[in-house]
Order: C-alpha cells, then sequence, then structure tokens
C-alpha cells in the first residue's frame, strides 16, 4: 500500500495486479470450480482495497495462469464494480494458435499484452491496424490476412457484448500493451533502443513492462566475512531455480545496472534533433516529450566536443513548451576544422529541488555529430633511422628509440614489448574469441541450455578455457620507408579441430616507435557462426590500472546497448569498470572507440592504442574463463595482470533469459575478419 501512495505522489502509472500466478498448475487451476471463489476473492480484495488510488489506470487479474472461467468471472466482476478503469489480462490473448490471435478470449482484457513477442510481430500487427481498422467504416471486412488473425467479421465487434450490454473494445482497436518485453537479468536488456524506436513510431504500439525493478539477491557473507548476494541452492534448498531471481534493472541493494541508464535516456521526456548545422551554428528542434507540463523547470546546456574533449560551453534560453510543442534553437559555435570529429552535446537539469531530485538533476541529454573526423595521414619523418634488425635462431627483435619488439620464432608470437628497458607484455597477443557468458547466453546453472547460444558455444570448446593456439610461420620484410613487418601465423581450436580458426598478424614498427597491428582472421568450419566475439587478448604486466578512452560511456555498452552512452573522453580505473553481476559474467564492454590509453601506477610507460577507425574493448583483472567458472562475486581473485581484449565485433545481448535472442544485426556473421590498430607509447 506505501508504494501506491508514492506513485499518487510522484504521478507513476501503475496497473495493479491480484496476487494470483499458478505457473506449474498453469492452465488447470484457472478452470477449476474449487479455486474459483479464491480467484474471483483475490481479485475483489484488491480492487476494493486500492480503488481511490489515483496512479492506478488498469486493474490486472493476475499473471502467467492460463486462461478460464475464474477469470472471466473476476474481469465481470471488475467491470461492474469498478467501470472506470480497463481490464487487463495476458492470458486472455495467448490461447490462440497463431503468436498475432490477439482476439482469443477478448472477454478478459481491454488491452493487447502479450509477453515477449518479438519486434517483427508486433510491427505486423500495427501494419494490419493501419491497413485494416477504420472506426467509422460500415462495411464488414473480410480476407484471408484478418482470418490468420482470429477475425471473420469485424462488424461484430461494433455490437453491444451479450452479457456486459455494452460494446467491448475490438481488438484492432486497443492499444498493444507489452506486459513483458525485456528481462533484465544479469548483462541485459539488449535491443531496448529498438523497441523504442517502434513504440514512438508505429501506429498501436504504446509500450511495455520491463522485467524486473530488482534483484532478489539475499546478502551473506562468506566464512572469512566477505559480503555477497545468494540466490536459490545457496541453502541447500531443493528444488530452486538458482539465480533466476536476480533479474532487475537495479541491484539487490538498489544501485542501478548499467542497463539502467539506457532505461533512463530512451525514456527521457524531452526530444531533439539537428536540424542543421553550418560553420558558426547549430540549429536544433526541441521537443516537450511530457503529457501535461511545460519544459519552464528544467536549465538547458551545450557542449562542444572536438575529437571527445570539451572545447566551448553553454546555457540554453528557458523554453516554455507546452506538452508535445516543439521549437528550433540556435547555437553560436566555434569553427571546427576538417580534420576533426566535432560532437554537441545538449543536456537538461532540473532547475530547482522537486520532490524527486535535488536542483541540478539531469533528466534528459542528446548528442549529435557535426563532423566526422577526416583520416589523418602519418607524418613522415624522412630523417629518423631506419629500424635496427637482430636476428638469430631463437627469434628476430626490432629496436627504434626507446622501443624494443621481440619476435619468438618457435611460438611464432611477439613475446616482449619494451620502452626505456620496462617490459609491458605479461603475456604475447593471442586470438580471443571466448566471452564469460551472459545469462542471456545461457544459464550456466541450469540443465537445458544446449540450442542457447551456451550449449553452442560450449561444444566449440569456447568458454571454459582459452583457445589453443598452434604457429605456423614466422616471417619478416623490410619496407621501404624504414619500417619492418613481421607476419605470424597461428591456427587455434577450443576442440583440437585446427581447422576451425586461422589468424594472420602484421606487426609493422616504424622508425617513429609507431606500431601498426593488423589482423586477418578466417573460419574454417560451417558450425562457427554466431560467435561471441572476434577479438585480439594481450595480458600486460601489474600496474596498469589507469583508462582513458574516446569512445561510448562511461557505463558499459554493447552493439545492441549503447544508446544511453555518450561519445567523450571517458576515465576509470581498470578494477572500476567491473560490473557486480549477482552471477559473475561477461561485462566492462565499450563500444565505438576512437583510442583508449592504459597507463601504469609504476611509472611504466603508458600504452596508446588507436583502432582504425574504431574498435570495441574489455580491460579487467578477470579472464572470461575465470568468470565463467565463479558462481559469485567472491569465487573471483583479481589477477594482478591487466587483460586487455581488443574487438572487431563482439555479439551483442538480446534479453534471452526469458525473451527473444539477440538480433541477427548484432550477431556476427561470415567467415573472414580483418581489423587494425596502433600502438604507440
Amino acid at each position: 500500500p506505501r508504494w501506491l501512495d508514492l506513485c499518487d505522489e510522484y504521478g507513476l502509472y501503475v496497473i495493479d495486479e491480484a496476487n494470483a500466478e499458478s505457473h506449474d498448475f498453469h492452465n488447470w487451476l484457472c478452470q477449476s470450480t474449487r479455486y474459483a471463489t479464491a480467484w474471483l476473492d483475490r481479485v475483489m480484495r484488491m480492487v476494493v482495497r486500492d480503488k481511490n488510488h489515483p496512479s492506478i489506470i488498469f486493474w490486472s487479474l493476475g499473471n502467467e495462469s492460463g486462461y478460464g472461467p475464474n477469470h472471466a468471472a473476476a474481469a465481470a466482476w471488475v467491470r461492474e464494480y469498478d467501470p472506470t478503469r480497463p481490464v487487463h489480462y495476458e492470458g486472455a490473448i495467448s490461447k490462440g494458435q497463431s503468436s498475432l490471435n490477439w482476439a482469443h478470449h477478448a472477454l478478459g482484457t481491454d488491452v493487447i499484452c502479450p509477453m515477449y513477442e518479438s519486434l517483427e510481430n508486433l510491427a505486423q500487427w500495427s501494419d494490419l491496424v493501419t491497413k485494416h481498422w477504420r472506426p467509422e467504416a460500415d462495411q464488414s471486412l473480410h480476407g484471408a490476412e484478418l482470418e490468420a488473425i482470429g477475425f471473420s467479421n469485424l462488424n461484430d465487434w461494433k455490437k453491444p457484448h451479450p452479457m456486459l450490454n455494452k460494446r467491448l473494445l475490438h481488438p484492432l482497436e486497443r492499444p498493444v500493451i507489452l506486459c513483458e518485453y525485456s528481462h533484465a537479468m544479469g548483462n541485459s536488456n539488449g535491443s531496448l533502443s529498438d523497441y523504442f524506436h517502434l513504440f514512438k513510431t508505429k501506429p498501436g504500439i504504446q509500450g511495455g513492462f520491463i522485467w524486473e525493478w530488482l534483484d532478489h539477491g539475499i546478502r551473506q557473507k562468506t566464512s572469512d566475512g566477505r559480503e555477497f548476494f545468494a540466490y536459490g541452492g545457496d541453502f541447500g534448498d531443493e528444488p530452486n531455480d538458482a539465480n533466476f531471481v536476480c533479474d532487475g534493472l537495479v541491484s539487490a541493494d538498489r544501485i542501478p545496472h548499467p542497463a539502467m541508464w539506457e532505461f533512463k535516456h530512451l525514456a527521457q521526456p524531452v526530444s531533439a534533433e539537428l536540424v542543421s548545422f553550418r560553420q558558426g551554428t547549430a540549429r536544433i528542434r526541441i521537443q516537450n516529450d511530457h503529457d501535461f507540463i511545460d519544459l519552464s523547470h528544467l536549465q538547458g546546456t551545450w557542449e562542444l566536443l572536438i575529437d571527445g574533449a570539451p572545447q566551448g560551453s553553454g546555457t540554453l534560453p528557458m523554453v516554455r513548451l507546452a506538452p508535445g510543442a516543439s521549437e528550433i534553437l540556435t547555437i553560436p559555435l566555434k569553427k571546427i576544422s576538417s580534420v576533426q570529429e566535432a560532437h554537441l552535446t545538449l543536456r537538461f537539469f532540473t532547475r530547482q529541488d522537486s520532490r524527486y531530485a535535488k536542483k541540478g538533476h539531469e533528466v534528459a541529454w542528446k548528442q549529435f555529430l557535426l563532423s566526422p573526423a577526416s583520416p589523418k595521414k602519418a607524418s613522415s619523418k624522412s630523417f629518423l633511422p631506419s629500424v635496427l634488425i637482430k636476428e638469430n635462431a631463437r627469434g628476430l627483435t626490432l629496436e627504434t628509440g626507446d622501443l624494443v619488439a621481440s619476435f619468438d620464432r618457435k611460438s611464432a608470437t611477439l613475446n616482449s614489448l619494451k620502452v626505456r628497458g620496462h617490459e609491458l607484455l605479461a603475456r604475447s597477443p593471442h586470438l580471443q574469441i571466448n566471452r564469460a557468458a551472459t545469462d542471456n547466453d545461457g544459464l550456466k546453472a541450469w540443465s537445458g541450455q544446449d540450442t542457447k547460444a551456451l550449449g553452442r558455444w560450449l561444444k566449440l570448446g569456447l568458454i571454459t578455457h582459452p583457445l589453443e593456439c598452434r604457429p605456423r610461420s614466422l616471417t619478416w620484410q623490410k619496407n621501404r620507408d624504414g619500417s619492418v613487418s613481421v607476419a605470424l601465423h597461428h591456427v587455434a581450436s577450443g576442440r583440437k579441430k585446427w581447422t576451425d580458426f586461422s589468424h594472420l598478424h602484421h606487426y609493422t614498427l616504424h622508425p617513429d616507435g609507431r606500431l601498426v597491428i593488423s589482423n586477418d582472421i578466417r573460419l574454417g568450419d560451417k558450425d562457427l557462426v554466431d560467435l561471441p566475439r572476434i577479438g585480439i587478448r594481450m595480458d600486460l604486466v601489474p600496474g596498469y590500472e589507469n583508462l582513458a578512452f574516446f569512445g561510448r560511456g562511461p557505463h558499459e555498452n554493447y552493439a545492441d546497448r549503447k544508446a544511453g552512452s555518450v561519445l567523450a573522453i571517458h576515465h576509470a580505473k581498470v578494477s572500476e569498470t567491473y560490473v557486480d553481476y549477482v552471477m559473475p559474467q561477461e561485462h566492462g564492454h565499450f563500444t565505438d572507440v576512437r583510442w583508449l590509453s592504459l597507463s601504469s601506477t609504476k611509472q611504466a610507460p603508458a600504452l596508446h592504442i588507436a583502432g582504425s577507425p574504431t574498435l570495441e574493448f574489455n580491460v579487467s583483472h578477470f579472464a572470461p574463463e575465470d568468470l565463467y567458472l565463479a558462481k559469485h562475486t567472491t569465487d573471483l581473485k583479481p589477477r594482478a595482470e591487466t587483460i586487455l581484449i581488443l574487438d572487431a565485433c563482439h555479439r551483442g545481448l538480446g534479453t534471452n533469459s526469458c525473451g527473444p535472442d539477440t538480433l541477427d544485426q548484432y550477431k556476427i556473421v561470415g567467415s573472414e575478419f580483418s581489423f587494425e590498430y596502433v600502438l604507440t607509447f
């Protein structure tokens, strides 16, 4: 009850749901006369208790309990007792033969409220609504398209219902509100931006609910006093669902997971678009997406970023826009060089303290690309001496300035990289295909995951240990510009099938100290599809703890969950990129990265890596195999080394722990991959 008081105070819309859920007895209790009175009693008590809360806009008959006469009886009672609010129940539309058969059992719900429906089906439904439903039309509509979704005569819906003496809303007249559509279990909520695009562009698709608010972990301590959140099975309880109750946008102690920042950005009540940009001026259209209030309670600011760094800022004039209205603002900007990458970021903050936030709380932001960066030519310093080459039976050493790169012939690896006598590498760069499986890849504490990504990857030997790489060759050549190129060739597999992966990596050391690394990776077997990532792992010696990068941040982000991450220069400690999901898993990834820099706390030389043009990366004190083997954070022991993984591509997250898998456009497809990056020191 206190929650509903808060919703009244803060203006949150609520669908109040009866405490009725049967799961294993899914379609039986709702049919049983033995449970009819209990079912009706729970719905009645809810409505009578909560009827005076203005925040409640719907009544729900319960969750995941099939559909039967007990539901119909409860719906009839609610409609008679409180005709001011619609009725919701997902089971009333999910009994048809087709996933789009949303006309079935319409008596039990006034809205179409599917669970974890695909974007494709939602778009198809909206198209049918747009094409066929005309409330003012008198003629009957027939056709195979309509029959396929359960309609024979649309005019039947215009007649009063014989039991209720009033007309029910036609299925094509009712909004689609997804009762659940994105499952926030672990590192999840991929494609939230795709769903929001659908909500905003497709008629009839109003929105939906994310499952759920918080992780249901229970704080416990290890024998040595370290805290962790326990879940099913940690108490000797059988049967259990392991960590399946840890599926919230915030942790059990209410710390927002990274996906919350994605959702906050997508749901923000201010939108903006770039109308035009000419040197010195940007014209921006601002729109108020509130339903009831104007924008005078917000203070807008702008910031110009050149190559990720702030180069100008200002305050926007007060915008008194009515709900739904828009206005074009003109922002004066400095001249931008043709080789510079420029972004304009708008932010909107509260002007004064409110019930929910202090003055200066950020409500919304939007970023625009004003001009892309032009390729920069490497400066040619002809006066520099050529790279010094030393070769012997064990391998090859290249020297220029303070840099010494050594290659081992037997293993065909870059086995040492020294700057001013300081060693950088704790492990030679190798091909990396594995990631620590997310809960969406497959629930590692469950059986029956063979058909999911995790099951496929385990069969390929990609999860529990690093790939085994076997050397094939080491060759080198001196180039006209004084640089030297070393070609290394490996084959790799996680299952000792040496046709799986072929990795050709070229290291070109230039006289000015640039080390250009290009990678060509070939997949040799037809079952190597939908992989976790295509990347390179290199472990740095202990001490490389300071991280800076120009890319999306500051929170972790992935191909299908990056709309809420701003492009800028970000700073962090390597240990701070760890995300404390209850079940350890893949985390701390960053996309659209122009460059990254790692510096040591031990006065060793900094390492700077530039993408060509961009790359993705993880940096951590945990290897993917460490994360996979752990069941709680307290099972993990940080490695002293800094583990850096540079990716050409990385699979999206999806929401397949209880919902749709990663969309095809965010999966890794193809059999040939090439990417390049540049190391400077």
